[in-house]
């Protein structure tokens, strides 16, 4: 049976690398591109991953092995960390991927070295259908509902032409077995349940398979002519412009132009249709940081734009604290002065990785500490986003690094200083942001988990003393909420008293920037640095008071929702030894004494009243 495949000729690269995970997809497009390579200069290699979630997963490197070798072909394996991936704050799938390809390019730098290679992935036509209503189900743009490319960086889609029923054919002609992945068939995962029971119904509703692929064909070429009317009509506007501020500066090496900072110039942005507004943020966003927004976020942006009632245009930052942009500052300018002092060459994506990669080594030798090599790899990708995938081996320095090193962790916050912040908070009328000091404190709570708390989260018990505190998600929990038992009669009574029951409103809707900037302006109010604490203290200043309150490992680790017990036991070591070691100044001690009274008497005030 003929299979329809584009044609490979656009990837005469040389060395070629076929992504081999043993399925029907992967083995079909091995044996295609076998056929043909006899034809060409091609030097194929066969790489399978082996993520360690399943049993099957030995049985399947195997046969890929016994596979490689009867074709005589290289084969490599890359084994993944399973921990690692499940407990990812991108969620296992997005994690997989983006190991899969940071190790693909990694293999690539070390065969191509002076040429161009490629990483065949064996996506086809059904994987395109599923693709775009998997884009559309989540919120795209329709200016965005063309599938996967046939060709992104050095990966590429042969077979997106190509249905699966072709490909099954072409393999039983070839007396070719293949192995079959029992996970597919379970709707655990978004992307099975739309090919086990969407695509299914659309067949039957469209009257056919050949039907829905013609669809979503026209589907895609309607979306990439909108996306090119918008392109056209960004460039007319030349109202509000992607760049790099001018006062920040720009460092570059050859090759590699890296902007310090990134702003959105919004002057006349209120000027523009709507859609265009849609446009020119959504392009900015992704350009500047490499996220890819959903329609809803998009809109979110542009709204708090307009909203914004200044009479002088702003510039609208993405995200970056001063003292974030400071440190990706140092770190590229110490990076950019190694390059020009030895007169490197990183005109390619592959030997800014092995450079970026040199000098890591040279700073861990050096006894330079982590964090620049962290901030240099942060301000690449944040800076670059092209480069987000093009440093693999990099960051697997990076990471053995950080497997040795003992990281210094933020100062425990004691609870005195809590209460201090806390009175101050309250004086200035930010009375959430008091509650949420308190709750961060009393609950353990990361940052994260803090600004995503709403009214509804708060639901005190009718029948008892004490208040239900629901997490909507932690990045120990996969996404699924946890509860937890606040029994401070003083908190609990705080907390109620600011309670607006039925509102879904955040307790704390100014974002995590300015979360940062009141924490640290209440520091300084008392007389610390603003780098002294961090909002993460809470969490460990708190860990620490609960063990040394109940001195049960265990219960504070169940409380903290740590996933490993040795990881607790190490951080609140550290934690009981820090805070021995804490000591306030004369300065320090008598404002925090004074605001924490002054707090104290307003919660006793509002006890009295209330009775």
């Amino acid at each position: 049976m003929a299979v329809r495949y584009r044609p490979l000729l656009l990837l005469l690269a040389v060395p070629i690398i076929i992504s081999v995970s043993g399925g029907l997809d992967s083995v079909a497009l091995l044996r295609l591109v076998h056929r043909i390579a006899s034809r060409h200069p091609w030097r194929l290699h066969v790489l399978h991953f082996n993520h360690g979630l399943r049993p099957e997963a030995v049985t399947e490197e195997a046969f890929v092995q016994e596979l490689s070798k009867s074709l005589e072909l290289p084969f490599f394996v890359r084994y993944g960390d399973p921990q690692r991936l499940k407990t990812s704050k991108l969620g296992l799938q997005a994690a997989a991927r983006d190991w899969r390809q940071g190790e693909s390019k990694a293999l690539l730098s070390a065969l191509e070295k002076d040429e161009d290679g490629v990483v065949l992935l064996a996506h086809h036509a059904d994987d395109q259908v599923e693709t775009q209503l998997l884009k559309l189900l989540r919120g795209g743009h329709l200016a965005r509902l063309g599938g996967m490319r046939a060709r992104e960086g050095p990966f590429a889609r042969p077979l997106l032409s190509t249905r699966k029923d072709e490909l099954k054919a072409f393999l039983c002609e070839e007396n070719q077995s293949w192995m079959e992945d029992a996970s597919n068939a379970q709707p655990v995962y978004q992307r099975n349940r739309v090919r086990l029971e969407l695509v299914p119904m659309l067949v039957d509703l469209l009257g056919g398979k050949d039907a829905l692929h013609n669809r979503f064909q026209e589907i895609a070429q309607q979306s990439g002519q909108l996306s090119s009317l918008l392109e056209e009509l960004c460039e007319q506007n030349h109202g509000p412009e992607y760049s790099s501020n001018a006062k920040q500066g720009t460092k570059h090496a050859p090759g590699y132009e890296v902007p310090l900072a990134f702003c959105l110039d919004v002057s006349s942005f209120q000027d523009l249709p709507e859609m265009v507004q849609y446009e020119f943020v959504w392009r900015f966003v992704s350009n500047a940081c490499g996220a890819m927004l959903s329609h809803s976020a998009v809109g979110s942006i542009v709204r708090s734009i307009l909203s914004d009632q200044r009479a002088v245009p702003f510039t609208w930052l993405l995200g970056l604290h001063p003292r974030t942009l400071r440190a990706y500052r140092t770190a590229l300018d110490r990076f950019l002065k190694h390059v020009q002092r030895k007169r490197l060459s990183i005109s390619k994506p592959w030997k800014l990785d092995q450079q970026v990669a040199e000098f890591i080594d040279l700073s861990y030798q050096e006894g330079e500490p982590m964090s620049y090599s962290g901030h240099l790899l942060s301000a690449l990708k944040r800076f670059h986003p092209a480069l987000r995938l093009e440093l693999p081996v990099a960051s697997q320095y990076f990471r053995n690094w950080q497997r040795c090193y003992v990281p210094s962790r933020a100062l425990p916050a004691h609870w005195e200083l809590v209460e201090a912040m806390m009175g101050l908070a309250h004086a200035q009328g930010f009375h959430e942001f008091a509650l949420l000091l308190a709750l961060g404190f009393n609950a353990m709570l990361r940052t994260s988990e803090m600004l995503s708390l709403t009214h509804q989260h708060l639901v005190p018990h009718r029948h008892g003393k004490g208040m239900s505190l629901i997490i909507p998600g932690s990045k120990t929990s996969q996404g699924n909420p946890q509860v937890l038992l606040v029994l401070d009669a003083e908190l609990i009574g705080y907390a109620t008293s600011l309670r607006r029951p039925g509102e879904r409103s955040l307790l704390w809707p100014g974002g995590a920037h300015r979360f940062r900037q009141l924490f640290a302006a209440l520091l300084r109010r008392l007389g610390f640095a603003e780098d002294d604490y961090t909002p993460y203290s809470l969490r460990r200043g708190g860990a620490t008071w609960f063990f040394q309150s109940s001195l049960s490992l265990d219960a504070t680790v169940a409380r903290g929702r740590w996933s490993c017990n040795k990881t607790a036991k190490q951080y609140i070591d550290e934690g009981t030894f820090q805070l021995a070691q804490v000591s306030f100044t004369p300065v320090q001690r008598s404002r925090i004494r004074t605001w924490r009274l002054n707090f104290l008497r307003l919660r006793q005030g509002g006890r009295k009243r209330k009775a």
